[in-house]
């Protein structure tokens, strides 16, 4: 799953133009429930962070999401800390 390319051009002692381009993925977990519908059990609502290429998702210690949470791609340099509290009324 491609999220961003990055070129980076520089000159060399020649110079002549050089280019390297970089592409990496990251993915979050969230959880499987109806748009603006809160799970009846929302106490564990981040399900971890990871980047196939360099680190696994320390919550399920793999490339993927704890059973019932949903992969979300993330853009570049993004630090994602978030808090969702619900009170059910029933």
């Amino acid at each position: 799953m491609k999220v961003k390319s990055l070129s980076c051009s520089f000159l060399n002692h020649k110079n002549i133009n050089e280019y390297t381009e970089i592409e990496y993925s990251v993915y979050w977990c969230s959880p499987n429930v109806p748009q603006g519908k809160p799970p009846q059990s929302a106490g564990f609502l981040f399900g971890g962070m990871w980047n196939p290429s360099y680190q696994k998702n320390p919550v399920t210690g793999g490339n993927y999401c704890p059973c019932g949470f949903s992969e979300v791609t993330l853009g570049v340099d993004l630090i994602c800390a978030m808090v969702m509290m619900f009170q059910t009324t029933d």
